[in-house]
């Protein structure tokens, strides 16, 4: 924002100064050997596994959270690789802005609320479709997935049974390590199936 100032007393007396509105105490997701950074588009210049050129790519202005987040991604991505280490890495995609704010996916900057829940740097989203196995919900809260009375989420191989992986596991080692919930966006949809991991604790309605 830029203010404008002018003297009542002397109307030659004229300044202006600039103003960056931002979300204070942002910082950059740091590289790590247990995760990769992904997202970048040529609308928010980040790194991409898709094939972007390569301008941009940098610099990263995709992966900016609280520095406390940013200790849990790295906790998270730990434990992940821990209890899976022969599947890929973590990929964490969209988090925020250098400065906070509306992250508009599509670059279109107003209009929209696209990607609303990343503006203040305490939301995450992961990459599911690298996970292995399915997803279900567990109705009677008895631990196993009993057909006819549990949900399956997502069923990988469309059998209608469940079969185990780190897909069901990456909620609890999310919740663990200082996620508020971790929420599956667009099951099965092509190309946007990918974990939502809030750090806030008020729940969404």
């Amino acid at each position: 924002m830029k203010v404008y100032l002018d003297s009542r007393a002397n109307r030659l007396l004229k300044d202006s100064i600039s103003v960056t509105e931002l979300v204070a105490g942002l910082e950059l997701l740091p590289d790590n050997a247990n995760y990769t950074r992904v997202g970048g588009t040529c609308n928010h210049h980040g790194p991409s596994d898709r094939g972007i050129a390569n301008q941009c790519q940098t610099p990263n202005n995709d992966h900016y959270a609280t520095a406390q987040v940013n200790q849990s991604i790295q906790a998270i991505a730990a434990e992940y690789r821990r209890q899976f280490p022969n599947e890929p890495r973590l990929a964490v995609n969209d988090m925020s802005l250098p400065f906070g704010g509306r992250f508009d996916i599509y670059g279109r900057w107003a209009g929209n609320q696209d990607h609303q829940y990343h503006r203040n740097g305490l939301d995450v989203d992961g990459r599911s479709r690298s996970m292995s196995g399915d997803l279900y919900e567990d109705r009677d809260s008895n631990g196993v997935f009993d057909l006819g009375i549990d949900r399956l989420i997502v069923d990988r191989n469309n059998d209608g049974r469940f079969d185990t992986g780190s897909l069901f596991s990456f909620p609890g080692i999310a919740e663990d390590n200082g996620v508020f919930r971790a929420t599956l966006e667009y099951p099965e949809a092509e190309n946007e199936e990918h974990w939502h991991l809030y750090f806030w604790n008020v729940d969404r309605q």
